[in-house]
């Protein structure tokens, strides 16, 4: 398009310019209209050639002449002396002078008082200013504009300003060495993804000084200089007389909250001024940046505002009939402000709620064209467009990132309905404090249900009978009382000994200081007192000291089987304190010291009201990485911490991660690795970008895993499917854990293709095993959840999903039986952490390998059963029927089910699934055993058949096979007798139960162990002489 450049002014022997862009080959029968514009950048950086042309060519289409116009960039310059003055200059220049300019110049003839003005970000703010002129623009277009300069949020850090690379601050001040400037290029390498503003290339002293500023909050305080807030605010000039404004922003941007567009658009509706309110459903800060001119995004999200704009360059648009004309009745029901004063958004460019006295000002009120027949404004609209997916699927990335950069815990699956009713479990006592609130016609209510066996019927989940008290359901329990209720307190730990904290204080990462636990206290003290949560009896935090050494814990025993945070760059000072908190929540787990148990259940808790309270005040801040990374990790300590309470509340927030990961878009691939390689980035940033990306893709993987577990351990509904996981596998370990720059430089980029890989092109091109060697440990785990939910039919996030075809199940078979080879060695890998990971890897494809074989499809319910004396002969009838038609799949189950027995034995595997996993493997040779004694009818062995040793090597032996291909009398586990007697049974429970309660990091680990405890006091109770129940 054709353009003219022009010095609009000078400051000393500065020139600042601007360019006109115009269309020769229109007819010219009238004076065009005006349209100026002012670019992003936060005041700093950028210039007038930051425009996408898509844009200016939609306002050519209009028949506007348009202005791009740079203006001198902080610091050098404070922001009213500065940018708002020339911002101001450059409007009056465009009205005064270029008219008689352009028409010497390309013989155009333009209309001086037929101006409208338009602004990105910071320069949404100046088009803003333009509004308190005396003769000011027409209309005005303000793209995600910051106002509102006496919310705190302008004192406070950017969002995830931990995740910032260090910046150098003599060298981030060097930049008033530099002359005054009035425009900066930014290459095009700093535009990472459409949809989004580029990064500041921090090897540029003007670029870093920005970025610390953000990062330390102090970006508007340094670019005012003088501490008068007011005057630079726009919000303080808004009055009845301001000109018509569309605001438009993107709901997901976490630079310039979008409720700051709302509440001016509310403001100026409710001084009756023509409004419009413009909401882009996810798009980032910059959402129109990048956008193409036929994209239906543009055309539903970028046009409305120019459109908004050409609706006001008539030449019949009147000043004098408008500011003598009453304005018109503003219809009610339009938006309001969020009132959400102490609501924390760290934007990085600009935004705050207050509002200021409006100062006096000629302004144009509403155009009387623009409203109905019956008063009410037909402007005066909130627009909601959604985003394509195609957008934030594969090239959005939240480059805030840049800036933010003890019952057994198993929901018994399918357990069949008794002869009696059940349905009392699910009524569960009010406690306390919901006891105080409880009217009477709100417990008539909970007692008039449904009559007994209806009940029954929708509650077709009735888990086990109320036996005792010490019943092994996990969602039967009575509330305790307020007072007493054990998530409710804090331990004093300030008592415990220097040493034992010191003794679990293996200097992983950067130590806890007291300062994280103050502002903890701090937060949670906070919230108590203005949430409706039960306060804590006894809110003591734990001590530094304490949090330090569970945090330490986490990265020794949690992190080298789960690792979802990068722990070369993990900081506990520079982290969110309750991401810290979180971490230190996982690693009491593991911990000895005395307390440690009680006062995780406290953390927990806390944790679950800070994080649900934070993204119900504070939404913006759920958009935020460490808030998915810190309610997945207390989700899942919720899930396997064994108490009944603590999985119910797990169940209820289930969706959560997954509702932030889909809003966050951790499930797919928004920076490709060769795009990432293609960066121009000095090597410590483009190692700084991949840690981001790979944290988000980790993020993702997990919370897949999590919900996945939901299922595959509860058996309860999962949220989402493998086919939303859509990101590619995480990196390998080695180089995740790379320790910097150099050190992960040296990994190489030759292995890129594999980083592009998603689990669906895995599933479509069967390449298992080429993915398990290119991935690391949390890929590995994705790929066999994948292959066991196949094996064993677990799809069903709905009744009407496909179910898997029999190609697929014998594919995925083939999959694990060749994986099982490749885990067999169970010294592979060079360290520790591997060998921890590897074990988690066998255990899982041989519980999935167990299960497939196992002829008892629901075998906890049956054990269950067997305990509570409900397993009558017609039952065992029907069992054992079921294993004879399958005599040598029962029997590859049980090889299966002893070698993972062994395998938790011989090897410190911790992993959270692992006691859902070795129960299931020990009840299935339990009840081998059973239905062997009962075809016996107590008979004795016969001596002279060879026995069968299944230890870890007999996976393939000629024995094994001739074993489960003819069957044995007599099947001996290491250090356990005949498994098929009843003293081998016996010793074998005896074993497991040892077993399980080593795993004691996981407090479901206890309730699984007392189950067993219980099948073998059902040994007890018959007599000597028979093995039969």
């Amino acid at each position: 398009m054709p353009s003219k450049d022009y010095v609009y002014k000078t400051s000393g022997s500065l020139e600042i310019a601007a360019t006109v862009y115009y269309r020769q080959d229109e007819p010219r029968s009238s004076k065009k209209p005006i349209a100026i514009g002012f670019h992003a950048g936060g005041f700093t950086i950028g210039s007038r050639f930051l425009f996408n042309s898509n844009e200016i060519d939609a306002l050519l289409d209009f028949g506007f002449v348009v202005i791009s116009a740079d203006h001198r960039l902080c610091p050098h310059v404070s922001l009213y002396d500065g940018p708002i003055e020339d911002a101001k200059d450059a409007f009056n220049w465009a009205r005064t002078t270029l008219p008689d300019l352009i028409k010497k110049d390309v013989n155009i003839d333009i209309d001086g008082d037929r101006i409208v003005a338009f602004g990105q970000s910071s320069g949404g703010t100046l088009a803003l200013h333009l509004g308190s002129l005396p003769n000011p623009p027409r209309a005005i277009a303000a793209f995600y504009a910051a106002a509102y300069f006496s919310d705190e949020i302008w004192t406070q850090p950017t969002p995830g300003a931990d995740m910032m690379p260090p910046i150098d601050k003599a060298f981030a001040e060097s930049v008033y060495d530099e002359a005054p400037a009035s425009m900066t290029i930014v290459a095009p390498r700093q535009f990472i993804a459409p949809g989004t503003m580029p990064m500041p290339n921090l090897s540029v002293p003007r670029d870093a000084w920005m970025a610390l500023a953000f990062k330390e909050g102090q970006h508007l305080s340094r670019c005012v200089k003088d501490g008068d807030f007011g005057r630079v605010d726009p919000a303080t000039y808004f009055s009845p007389k301001f000109p018509p404004t569309v605001f438009l922003t993107g709901t997901d941007d976490t630079f310039i909250n979008p409720k700051f567009s709302k509440q001016a658009h509310a403001q100026l509706s409710g001084l009756k001024v023509e409004t419009k309110l413009v909401l882009a459903e996810a798009g980032q800060h910059g959402y129109n940046f990048g956008m193409e001119k036929d994209d239906v995004r543009f055309q539903e999200t970028v046009l409305p505002g120019y459109e908004f704009l050409a609706d006001h360059r008539a030449p019949n648009f009147d000043v004098g009939d408008h500011v003598s004309a009453e304005p018109p009745k503003v219809p009610s029901g339009q938006v309001a402000p969020d009132g959400m004063n102490y609501e924390r958004l760290y934007a990085a460019e600009c935004s705050g709620p207050a509002q200021y006295p409006a100062p006096h000002g000629f302004t144009l009120p509403p155009s009387p064209e623009r409203y109905s027949p019956h008063g009410e404004a037909e402007a005066m609209v909130t627009m909601n467009v959604t985003l394509a997916p195609d957008l934030s699927a594969d090239h959005l990335i939240d480059f805030e990132s840049w800036f933010s950069v003890p019952a057994d815990n198993d929901c018994w699956p399918d357990l069949t309905c008794y002869d009696q009713d059940f349905s009392v479990l699910d009524i569960v006592g009010p406690s306390v404090t919901e006891g105080s609130m409880q009217k009477s016609w709100d417990t008539q209510k909970r007692n008039a249900s449904l009559p007994q066996p209806n009940i029954t019927e929708v509650y077709r989940r009735n888990q086990v009978p109320e036996i005792d008290k010490d019943a092994v359901e996990p969602r039967h329990y009575d509330p305790a009382r307020a007072e007493d209720d054990a998530q409710l307190i804090f331990p004093d730990l300030t008592v415990i000994p220097r040493e034992d904290i010191e003794a679990e204080n293996l200097a992983h990462v950067e130590e806890v200081s007291a300062e994280v636990t103050s502002i903890v206290f701090e937060l949670a003290n906070d919230m108590q007192l203005k949430s409706n949560y039960p306060q804590f009896i006894e809110l003591r935090i734990p001590p530094a000291p304490v949090l330090n050494a569970w945090v330490q814990l986490y990265f020794e025993h949690f992190h080298p089987m789960f690792p979802v945070l990068h722990k070369p760059t993990f900081s506990t000072s520079g982290s969110n304190p309750f991401l810290v908190l979180a971490v230190a929540a996982i690693g009491a787990h593991f911990s000895d010291i005395q307390g440690a148990q009680p006062c995780l259940r406290a953390m927990h808790e806390l944790i679950r009201r800070y994080t649900s309270y934070t993204c119900e005040k504070l939404n913006l801040r759920s958009r935020e990485l460490w808030m998915t990374q810190t309610i997945l990790l207390n989700q899942l300590g919720l899930m396997y911490s064994g108490d009944r309470r603590a999985l119910e509340l797990a169940e209820i927030f289930q969706a959560v991660p997954v509702t932030l990961a889909r809003r966050k878009r951790l499930f797919t691939n928004t920076l490709p690795q060769e795009r990432l390689c293609r960066l121009e980035l000095p090597i410590a940033d483009k190692w700084h970008v991949s840690i981001l990306d790979e944290q988000r893709r980790r993020a993702g993987f997990a919370i897949w895993l999590i919900d996945a577990a939901y299922d595959y351990n509860f058996d309860l509904c999962t949220t989402m499917k493998a086919d939303e996981l859509q990101n590619c596998f995480p990196q390998q370990d080695g180089r995740w854990d790379a320790s910097n720059a150099q050190a992960w430089a040296t990994f190489g980029e030759e292995n890129i293709s594999i980083q592009n890989i998603t689990l669906g092109q895995v599933i479509n091109g069967r390449t298992w095993r080429y993915a398990w060697s290119k991935t690391g440990t949390l890929g590995k785990q994705t790929i066999l959840q994948y292959l066991a939910n196949v094996v064993n039919g677990k799809d069903h996030v709905s009744p009407a999903s496909p179910s898997f075809s029999p190609e697929q199940n014998r594919a995925a078979l083939e999959a694990l039986e060749t994986l099982l080879e490749e885990t067999g060695d169970q010294g592979y890998g060079h360290s520790w952490s591997d060998l921890k990971a590897s074990a988690i890897h066998r255990v899982m494809i041989l519980s999935a390998l167990t299960l497939y074989h196992t002829p008892t499809s629901h075998i906890v319910p049956l054990a269950i059963k067997v305990i509570y004396g409900k397993m009558n002969d017609d039952s065992w009838t029907l069992t054992i029927d079921r294993w004879r038609s399958s005599s040598c799949q029962g029997r590859t189950g049980v090889l299966y089910a002893s070698n993972l027995f062994e395998t938790v034995r011989s090897a410190r595997c911790i992993h959270f699934m692992t006691p859902v996993l070795l129960l299931k493997a020990v009840l299935v040779m339990w009840l081998y055993s059973i239905i062997h004694d009962r075809l016996r009818h107590g008979r004795g062995y016969q001596l002279e058949i060879p026995s069968v040793v299944l230890d870890l090597k007999s996976l393939d032996t000629p024995a094994t096979k001739q074993w489960i291909a003819n069957g044995s009398s007599c099947i001996k586990l290491p250090g356990i007798s005949n498994l098929l007697s009843r003293q081998g049974r016996c010793k074998m429970l005896e074993e497991s139960v040892v077993v399980m309660r080593s795993l004691r990091a996981w407090g479901i680990s206890s309730m699984y162990a007392q189950l067993l405890e219980r099948l073998r006091l059902v040994e007890d109770m018959q007599p000597a002489e028979l093995a039969t129940i």
